[in-house]
C-alpha cells in the first residue's frame, strides 16, 4: 500500500462529516445551555412549569424540593433511551445521549441569578421565547436533548401515532399533574 493510496484513509471520516458532527454537536449544546437558562432563570424562579420530560423533572424538584434538575432530568430520560437505542435510528439516540449528559451537566453547574421579571404574565412569555428558541435549536440537530421526544418518535415508527397529538396529550397530561399538586395559579 502507497501513502498515495485513497483506501488507506478510508477509516479516517470525511471532512464534511465532521463539519455536520461538529455543527450538530453545537447546536444541542447552544440550545440546552439556553433552554437551561430560561428555566433557571424564569421558569424556576417564578414557579412555573414546562412541558415534556424537562416539565416533569422541575416538578419532582418543587414537590420533593431536594434533588437537582439536572440529575432528576438524567435518570428520567434513561429508560427512554434504552427504548431508543433499540427501536430508534443509533445516529439519533447517539446524539441524544450526547444530549441528555450534556444537558443534566449543565442544569448542574450553571446557577444564574433569577430575572426580576415582577409580571408573571411577561415572566412566562420571555421564558417561552428562550427555551422555545433553546429547543429550536436542539430540534434543528439530527438529535435530541433526550426527552418525549424519543417516546414520541418511537410510538410514531411503531404504531403512527403522530408526533404532535402526542405532544399534546403528554404535555397535557404534565401540566394537568403541576395543577394537582401544585397550585393551579
Amino acid at each position: 500500500m502507497s501513502k498515495t493510496d485513497p483506501s488507506r484513509y478510508a477509516f479516517l471520516p470525511s471532512r464534511t462529516a465532521l463539519r455536520s458532527f461538529a455543527f450538530n454537536i453545537g447546536l444541542i449544546s447552544a440550545g440546552s445551555l439556553v433552554y437551561v437558562w430560561g428555566l433557571k432563570t424564569l421558569i424556576m424562579p417564578q414557579h412555573f412549569l414546562t412541558g415534556g420530560i424537562s416539565g416533569i423533572a422541575v416538578l419532582i424538584v418543587y414537590i420533593f424540593q431536594k434533588p437537582d434538575l439536572g440529575v432528576v432530568y438524567f435518570l428520567l430520560n434513561i429508560p427512554l433511551v434504552l427504548l431508543g437505542w433499540f427501536f430508534i435510528s443509533r445516529r439519533f439516540i447517539l446524539y441524544s445521549i450526547y444530549g441528555m449528559v450534556f444537558f443534566s451537566i449543565i442544569a448542574m453547574l450553571i446557577h444564574p441569578p433569577p430575572l426580576s421579571i415582577s409580571d408573571p404574565i411577561l415572566g412566562a412569555l420571555l421564558a417561552g421565547v428562550i427555551c422555545g428558541a433553546g429547543s429550536g435549536l436542539i430540534l434543528r440537530s439530527v438529535g435530541s436533548a433526550g426527552g418525549l421526544d424519543i417516546l414520541a418518535i418511537f410510538l410514531n415508527k411503531k404504531f403512527g401515532f403522530r408526533l404532535g397529538i402526542f405532544s399534546i396529550i403528554a404535555n397535557s397530561g404534565i401540566l394537568s399533574a403541576g395543577a394537582f399538586f401544585l397550585d393551579l395559579e
